[in-house]
């Protein structure tokens, strides 16, 4: 990867992995590919934009901009969209507050006249310095899936009830993305 800094302002990122290409969350590339070639892929490419301080906006594919865990957004995972934070300073330096906004769009409309898929989100929280040595972080965050539902399964049985039927499991996802 590489972060070029263009001026005191902009500053542009990109890396590229191996792996997966249909893998979201996993740069691992498996050894024993029956002589095929690695895959090589742009894991992120991105503008960064720090008008102020205080102010931070990026685009493109960008790294996680949500502070998180494991348990809700994986390290591995990148965001395709653009994202603003805002970090007040305050003058003791202890206490300081976040907030991130963001919106990525997960598929493209098409036709175009239909709305497409997003994620938008906005996330607030705070970081309190205790002493050198420990910190404690929290935040709240709200992500809004626009367009994105699930549906019931027909039976998944042809008549007769022995076979599954044609239908039974053809969402437009494919079970990776049913979680």
């Amino acid at each position: 990867g590489m972060l070029a800094k263009i001026t005191e302002s902009w500053s542009a990122g990109f890396r590229l992995s191996t792996g997966s290409s249909t893998d979201r969350v996993s740069t691992n590339q498996s050894l024993g590919q029956d002589w095929n070639k690695y895959t090589v892929l742009f894991d992120r490419a991105y503008l960064k934009f720090d008008p102020l301080e205080w102010l931070t906006v990026v685009g493109g594919r960008i790294p996680n901009p949500w502070f998180s865990t494991d348990l809700v957004w994986d390290e591995d995972l990148n965001f395709e969209g653009i994202a603003a934070t805002l970090k007040p300073a305050f003058s003791n330096n202890t206490i300081k507050p976040f907030l991130t906004v963001g919106i990525f769009p997960l598929k493209e409309a098409n036709p175009p006249s239909s709305s497409g898929r997003w994620v938008r989100g906005i996330q607030g929280g705070t970081q309190w310095d205790l002493n050198l040595n420990s910190r404690l972080k929290l935040g709240l965050g709200y992500y809004d899936y626009r367009d994105i539902e699930g549906r019931i399964e027909p039976d998944n049985t042809e008549p007769g009830g022995l076979a599954p039927s044609a239908a039974y499991g053809q969402y437009e996802y494919g079970s990776r993305l049913r979680q």
